[in-house]
């Protein structure tokens, strides 16, 4: 390592297809931040599959990730990564948390598992944070329970930004097909759920994301339907809670209804992430006109609860309720 500074670790949670990309995209575009995609998958799917990073070169070829390789472990040659990922999948699992939940009475053999695989971590971050020279590192995983295992991460302020989609737009998301650019040499396409599986994951992971609250997690709650109605006011909002203020009037990257992208090394993420240029940032609610009545209405059956929870209003006024951005975890709601 070549500093000692403490750095942010902003995590991006909720269910997927909640617009995490997007954010992770807006957000590496502010000063002092560095936007690395979905990192819990650097083992898998960019050092094992060797997949494209979000520069458009391959990972093991990108000069950033080979710097970064080189700063935490003298070379990525130096890390299995077969048992590198097999060492994340034992642990950062959904059925994990009750474990990963508790604290110096957890067996000893987890814990132990835990502690190689934060010294695996603990220095990929702060390689990050030197390469990049940032910060505040924005990791797009979403999943609660890696959150879990790095809100344990020594020397690092870690803090929760949880990102909610309507329910049903992220329902009619997962079931479309979508083609993956980032599979060089054949295609590949990326999961589908059917709509009631969809509404019930989306429950549970908001649910598991908002229970990171419980354990001292500073936590951010941020509508998709608020950061597409005014974005230059959600990254400020986001850049607060960050510790790293960032007036609106200097991102200059925001272009009226739009975004101007550089490029990022995001390693995992939605196709989006290979993306560079001007965007434009507009409220993706085909579901409104395009999913069947039948889908619709059992999705808002299922997911109804949290539908007002987040929204404080009725569902159908969920994309217009854009001013009241998230606050910390433990506020007054």
């Amino acid at each position: 390592m070549t500093s000692t500074g403490r750095r942010t670790v902003l995590v991006i949670g909720g269910a997927g297809r909640s617009g995490s990309t997007l954010l992770d995209r807006l957000l590496g575009e502010l000063p002092g931040f560095a936007a690395v995609g979905e990192l819990r998958y650097i083992w898998s799917e960019a050092l094992t599959d060797n997949r494209l990073c979000g520069c458009g070169a391959r990972f093991l070829a990108c000069p950033f990730w080979l710097d970064v390789g080189m700063r935490a472990y003298g070379g990525w040659d130096r890390i299995d990564s077969q048992q590198a990922v097999s060492l994340e999948r034992s642990i950062a699992r959904h059925r994990h948390i009750p474990l990963l939940a508790m604290g110096g009475s957890m067996p000893s053999r987890y814990a132990a598992r835990i502690q190689e695989y934060l010294a695996m971590l603990t220095p990929l971050y702060q390689a990050i944070s030197d390469a990049s020279g940032a910060s505040v590192i924005v990791d797009s995983t979403k999943d609660a329970a890696y959150a879990h295992v790095l809100r344990r991460m020594p020397g690092v302020d870690f803090r929760l930004l949880h990102l909610v989609r309507d329910s049903r737009g992220v329902a009619w998301s997962w079931a479309k097909v979508v083609k993956s650019q980032e599979v060089v040499g054949r295609d590949h396409y990326m999961r589908q759920f059917a709509p009631s599986v969809t509404g019930l994951r989306w429950m549970a992971f908001n649910l598991i994301v908002e229970s990171l609250g419980w354990f001292g997690v500073p936590r951010l709650l941020l509508r998709y339907e608020t950061l597409v109605a005014d974005p230059a006011a959600a990254l400020a909002a986001i850049a607060a809670f960050a510790g790293k203020p960032v007036p609106a009037a200097e991102m200059v990257f925001l272009d009226g209804d739009g975004a101007r992208l550089g490029v990022h090394h995001t390693v995992a993420g939605n196709p989006m992430r290979l993306t560079a240029g001007r965007i434009d940032i507009r409220m993706d609610d085909e579901w409104r006109t395009s999913m069947p009545f039948g889908q619709r209405a059992g999705v808002t059956a299922l997911t109804w609860p949290l539908l007002r929870h987040y929204a404080g209003s009725p569902p159908r006024e969920l994309a217009s309720a854009t001013h009241d951005l998230a606050r910390p975890e433990g506020s007054s709601r």
